[in-house]
């Protein structure tokens, strides 16, 4: 973290401004701070910077949120925090399932690189621009902020555009391998805390991006408003959801079945993706290629959900069973109807520019605050 980017940023707790503590150990080289404690200079409320990534959580979750390197070095650079227990409600809970089950996937199931990230599938950057589709010269000497950004597939990809500056929120403890995967001068503002408790300050980025991660928001309506929120009047909000639309699999049996599959331990909930996977892998390379090859569009068509399945035709087996896998975990998954999309977008006075079912089943919003 850049000591300028901490005039972005604000507390959680009483929105006060923040500053570099000299009351803690702190280590900066080429004016980036690697390891240190920001402090509220209105509350005096501490939070710390762990190889270059700012930490923002709300004490009483601390202790279910840091992973033991985290909580060891919290401990290094004299932060006195009472790891103790706290009882957690119902939503808080299931936002916290949803952090520790993508750090799963993301760290154990599906650790991708650099290389994966190059090549023409999910991961890809052409994939990624059809889910988001803003012209990608126009992130060139802007702000985006990308909420949400795992291990860094849409920074990477935003970032060979060169923005002048990307912020990147993440829940879970993947954020950590980010700065692996961009180039060395991107040098982003990486942020680790819950999307609706967030301390990036109001009204300075020009882009805000949500990809594939608004639905699994406990609270998806604060959620869109914090994406909002972060932009300047005239600014482009760019998010993609699930679709309740076009759906049936997910809404009426894959959700309902969740009740079932969370009862077990995120290993063997893996290997029970493996045979919708291995369904979905046969269909594909059976029917649904064959018959791209075979039949006019308009009969192709006729077959349920051909573009999407056409889109994961691009992909490996392995990504079948991680795809598969990751709807399967999810301990929150809402399904958003057009009608939500656009009343979020209208409650919040957003000028919807695009609104597209993106391969039948997500939505793809693209507006102007």
């Amino acid at each position: 973290m850049k000591r300028d980017y901490i005039n972005l940023l604000r507390c959680i707790k009483c929105r006060g401004p923040l500053n570099l503590s000299e009351d803690h150990h702190y280590k900066i080289r080429h004016n980036k701070i690697e390891l240190g404690v920001l402090s509220c200079s209105q509350c005096g409320s501490l939070y710390p910077i762990m190889n270059g990534i700012g930490v923002f959580f709300p004490n009483k979750l601390l202790r279910y949120y840091l992973n033991e390197k985290e909580k060891e070095t919290c401990c290094q650079l004299g932060l006195k925090y009472e790891f103790l227990k706290n009882e957690l409600n119902k939503i808080e809970r299931k936002q916290l399932d949803v952090a520790k089950n993508w750090s799963y996937e993301w760290n154990e199931v599906y650790n991708y690189s650099k290389e994966d990230l190059d090549k023409d599938d999910f991961f890809g950057e052409n994939s990624f621009f059809k889910f988001i589709p803003i012209t990608p010269a126009d992130f060139s000497d802007k702000v985006v902020v990308i909420w949400c950004g795992g291990k860094g597939r849409e920074s990477y990809h935003i970032s060979k555009y060169k923005p002048r500056l990307i912020v990147v929120n993440e829940i879970g403890d993947e954020i950590y391998g980010i700065n692996a995967i961009l180039p060395e001068n991107a040098e982003p503002l990486l942020i680790r805390c819950d999307m609706t408790n967030n301390p990036l300050m109001d009204g300075f980025a020009d882009y805000s991006i949500c990809d594939h991660a608004l639905q699994h928001v406990s609270d998806h309506r604060l959620g869109f408003k914090k994406i909002l929120d972060a932009l300047k009047p005239g600014g482009i909000i760019a998010i993609n959801v699930y679709s309740y639309e076009n759906n049936f699999l997910m809404t009426h049996i894959i959700e309902p079945l969740k009740f079932i599959f969370h009862r077990f331990p995120l290993k063997i909930q893996q290997n029970i993706a493996r045979l919708p996977a291995v369904i979905i892998f046969v269909l594909i390379r059976f029917i649904y290629i064959p018959a791209k090859k075979i039949f006019p569009k308009q009969v192709c068509e006729k077959l349920p959900l051909f573009e999407h399945m056409m889109f994961w035709s691009k992909s490996s087996f392995k990504f079948f069973c991680m795809t598969c896998f990751d709807l399967i975990h999810a301990p929150i998954s809402h399904h958003f109807r057009k009608f939500e999309i656009q009343e979020m977008a209208k409650s919040n006075k957003v000028i919807i520019s695009e609104l597209t079912n993106t391969h039948s089943t997500t939505w793809t919003l693209i507006g102007k605050k």
